[in-house]
């Protein structure tokens, strides 16, 4: 008797079987792909449509907002914030002169620490000749800023004039720049603390001679120093100079950023600029760092401002895993 066959061939049920389980994987990969997609359109949205709302904010708009900050008279922490609900903050900080206002956050599932999320925050700032109101954000790693008002725009225009051949700020306990126009040389105090405002505090006519001097001191700078950070890697303790070339103040890419050492190079614009300056205001930066107090031995590095950047960076927020459209777009 013929034994049976083991190889029985395959009915159309059980084939259909086997594709359907072969299926299940690939419905799992695609149904995770379309799970991703939509969590980051979703995101991308939702951060997009805060940013939308703000530079969409009509002048009467942020002119309500700023008399409602303008009324605070005490500290308070809230999510219900009245006379602030075209903002549709998450939470605020309500605080005299100053407060703000969270509208987009994003915080990975395992933070680093507190501060280790992605944020969007409107801040409106008051002082005795103005208000201003602006957004920051660290959404594309380290922290941009943006100024939506100003209440007086004459004010903001007299302290940031335009048309400088340099500009050089001083930091230190407080701020300081001597900013040289084709005329004059404004000396502005920087008082970054809450409810004060710049203030120029000296200014001097500069002859077409002293004009002469200055340039002929830029031109004679030495060659691929711009662009350059110099600092003492073992000390830091705020103390820096940024020299700017751009004609509205603004940092760039082309400035000179000196931390806690003296670079012998800079010497003849900075004396030069000091010079000239008025006599009450000098650029204490060069005194400070070249008197018999302060060790002329340091080490001092050289970097390019963007890798000074990078390494200022080291503390910026890392975006969850799944949300790549900032890794492809911000």
């Amino acid at each position: 008797m013929r034994q049976a066959d083991h190889h029985m061939p395959q009915t159309p049920k059980s084939r259909i079987s086997r594709r359907s389980l072969a299926a299940i994987p690939i419905a799992i990969f695609a149904a995770a792909i379309i799970t991703l997609i939509v969590v980051n359109v979703t995101d991308y949205i939702r951060f997009h449509r805060v940013l939308k709302r703000l530079e969409s904010l009509s002048d009467d708009q942020l002119r309500a907002l700023g008399d409602a900050a303008a009324r605070i008279t005490q500290l308070s922490r809230s999510d219900q914030i009245s006379g602030f609900e075209s903002l549709h903050p998450i939470k605020a900080t309500l605080y005299p002169n100053s407060s703000d206002f969270l509208l987009y956050e994003l915080r990975p599932a395992h933070p680093r620490d507190e501060y280790d999320t992605l944020y969007l925050y409107v801040r409106i700032s008051t002082s005795r000749s103005n208000q201003r109101i602006i957004y920051f954000t660290n959404s594309s790693g380290r922290q941009r800023t943006k100024v939506l008002w100003n209440r007086n725009p004459e004010f903001v225009a007299k302290h940031n004039p335009p048309g400088r051949i340099l500009t050089v700020s001083e930091w230190g306990r407080e701020g300081r720049s001597w900013i040289v126009l084709k005329d004059r040389i404004l000396v502005i105090d920087e008082n970054s603390y809450v409810g004060n405002e710049p203030a120029i505090v000296g200014s001097v006519p500069l002859t077409a001679a002293g004009l002469a001097s200055i340039q002929e001191a830029i031109a004679k700078l030495p060659v691929n120093s711009r662009g350059k950070a110099y600092r003492d890697e073992g000390i830091l303790d705020g103390t820096q100079v940024r020299i700017l070339f751009d004609q509205a103040g603004e940092n760039s890419s082309d400035d000179i950023v000196i931390n806690n050492v003296w670079v012998e190079d800079f010497r003849p614009l900075l004396t030069t600029v000091s010079a000239l300056a008025p006599k009450e205001q000098p650029i204490g930066f060069i005194d400070y760092m070249t008197n018999d107090e302060n060790p002329q031995n340091r080490i001092m590095t050289v970097r390019t401002l963007e890798d000074m950047e990078e390494r200022l960076n080291w503390g910026a927020p890392i975006p969850p895993w799944w949300c790549f459209w900032r890794r492809l777009f911000e």
